[in-house]
């Protein structure tokens, strides 16, 4: 007897599927995504660049379907959406069912490209890469992605002034946050279930022992009035926001 392996895989086009391994065979066993993966959504390429302070990063550039050429040689910019996954201690891989509810297909399927960053905090790299989550909310994760961004921008894959950011949980977030602050203007910014105030996230949730461990602290434990949590939180540098913002979030939202 010869031992076989199960496994399920996808890619951008479709959705997971059930394969077996037998003996270097790959075969497919389900067709449950057939009618979706018949459409040719797109491409989806990784995407490596440094962060400002020479850190290694990666995501995953996707593009419509139709393009003649592959994302490393495409030289006209496309409208492009920063989707931020939510997590942090998460990654985003070459899938159909991504981080963040299937939002790359989807926008592929309408003509633009979609730019995935695996920021700092997340998972695949090591210890210190996630632990950087710690107390880190608004810090390099938000560098990271603007760094992946300007990246796509100098490749010549992304036009600089078609560009919106959005995502759900920490991706929500880091979108809010991305129109509060001055590195890059912003079309737009969709905004799902993503905190705006850490110390309100804190007293307010019903996970607050992990919330305290991204804010760096709880407010009813610090004794010396710290605002340091307030460099990540949006709320308070609102003051001079124009972008637009669409909110998505729920009304009993609890965590």
């Amino acid at each position: 007897e010869h031992p076989v392996m199960a496994l399920s895989k996808s890619s951008l086009d479709s959705p997971i599927e059930i394969f077996s391994f037998k003996d270097g065979t790959l075969c497919q066993l389900s067709q449950r995504g057939a009618s979706l993966a018949a459409l040719n959504f797109g491409t989806a390429e990784p995407f490596y660049c440094e962060a400002n302070d020479g850190t290694d990063l990666d995501g995953v550039f996707m593009t419509p379907q139709g393009t003649k050429d592959s994302v490393a040689e495409k030289t006209k910019p496309w409208p492009t959406f920063v989707h931020v996954r939510g997590g942090p201690y998460w990654r985003v891989s070459i899938s159909f069912d991504s981080v963040g509810y299937g939002w790359g297909p989807w926008l592929v399927s309408g003509g633009y490209a979609v730019l995935e960053p695996n920021y700092r905090g997340g998972s695949g790299h090591g210890d210190k890469f996630s632990s950087a989550a710690i107390g880190g909310m608004g810090t390099v994760d938000f560098g990271d992605v603007i760094s992946m961004l300007k990246a796509g921008i100098s490749k010549g894959l992304i036009d600089e002034k078609k560009v919106v950011i959005g995502g759900w949980s920490q991706g929500g977030f880091l979108s809010y946050l991305a129109v509060t602050r001055p590195d890059f203007s912003f079309r737009a910014a969709i905004c799902g279930a993503g905190p705006v105030d850490w110390d309100m996230m804190l007293m307010t949730s019903d996970s607050y022992s992990f919330e305290s461990e991204l804010a760096g602290k709880a407010p009813w434990g610090d004794g010396s009035n710290s605002t340091l949590d307030r460099r990540g939180s949006p709320l308070w540098h609102m003051e001079s926001v124009k972008t637009p913002i669409l909110i998505l979030h729920g009304e009993k939202e609890v965590t």
